[in-house]
């Protein structure tokens, strides 16, 4: 799901910070980009799809006012990240955490944005002791259930059964209609908005919007395509655990207005989760909670 709605100029969302890649024990390369306070607190932000690590510049303004180093990353295969076949989403806690070490970070938070989170409920499954706390904003649920279409829009179900089914046409499809919403994003975002709450709606359309979003939606595509439908075929499927299975306490953050991913499916995973705490804000859509409601994550996470 598009998550990168910067209001700033293109150029900070692709400066220096923002082009950095550290080599894994396996000789893959983990790409990274860095926003907000660079003394502050970490918090690793996993983006949303599709999208990549330059998604993390919508916590640029809150990390730097509250105090907060944010670091987004990219996924295998997505941006400056290399592509490993038959990876996990019960992988990421490894990633991140030799991405932790190489970087000096004994413990940090994170947080996991719409299709990012199943990747923050695997760090907080998997190696929770270096976490300082766990949120997941606007953020979808597993899949593999009854009735997946309660939850989430069809036309994610739709990508997900593409991915999986047929991942060498999802690569041709996927290509070609986000090349054209990166050489178009005026259009794209025309069209995108049709069917969004008024509150997305406002943040779309205001004058001073930039190409933060084609921005974060080239970066993906960098190298193909194998990487975008690898992460969006792996939503759909197990994740690798069970939400019951996450025993330290997760914020999760989601608007009530939420037309991609609906707010049942906060309700829904709030129910399975041990120790939740469901923040929910009525009348805010997807993108209006990721942005209005930054102060409100960064501020959980470093209480």
């Amino acid at each position: 799901m598009a998550e990168q709605i910067s209001q700033t100029g293109a150029s900070g969302v692709r400066s220096e910070a923002s082009q950095k890649t550290m080599r894994l024990g396996d000789a893959r390369g983990l790409g990274y980009a860095e926003y907000g306070d660079p003394a502050g607190k970490p918090i690793f932000y996993f983006h949303g799809w599709p999208s990549s690590r330059l998604e993390a510049w919508n916590y640029h303004a809150a990390g730097s006012r509250l105090g907060a180093r944010i670091i987004g990353v990219d996924r295998p295969g997505i941006g400056l990240s290399s592509y490993k076949r038959g990876y996990k989403i019960s992988d990421w806690p490894d990633d991140v955490a030799a991405l932790a070490d190489s970087l000096g970070i004994e413990r940090f938070g994170v947080v996991g944005i719409s299709s990012g989170a199943p990747y923050s409920y695997a760090r907080a499954r998997f190696i929770q002791e270096r976490l300082t706390g766990a949120a997941v904003v606007s953020g979808v649920g597993p899949l593999d259930i009854p009735e997946p279409g309660k939850y989430v829009l069809k036309d994610e179900l739709r990508a997900i059964w593409v991915a999986r089914r047929t991942p060498w046409l999802a690569r041709i499809l996927f290509g070609y209609l986000f090349s054209r919403m990166a050489r178009n994003p005026e259009k794209s975002m025309a069209k995108m908005i049709e069917h969004m709450p008024e509150s997305d709606r406002e943040i779309l359309t205001k004058p001073d919007r930039d190409d933060g979003f084609s921005e974060a939606l080239k970066e993906m595509g960098r190298h193909g395509m194998r990487g975008a439908v690898q992460t969006i075929a792996l939503e759909g499927r197990p994740w690798g655990f069970t939400l019951e299975e996450v025993r330290m306490k997760v914020h999760v953050f989601h608007g009530e207005a939420d037309s991609l991913a609906f707010p049942e499916t906060a309700r829904y995973v709030s129910g399975r989760l041990p120790n939740c705490q469901l923040h929910l804000y009525p009348g805010d859509g997807h993108i209006a909670t990721v942005i209005n409601r930054a102060d409100d994550v960064i501020k959980t996470l470093l209480a």
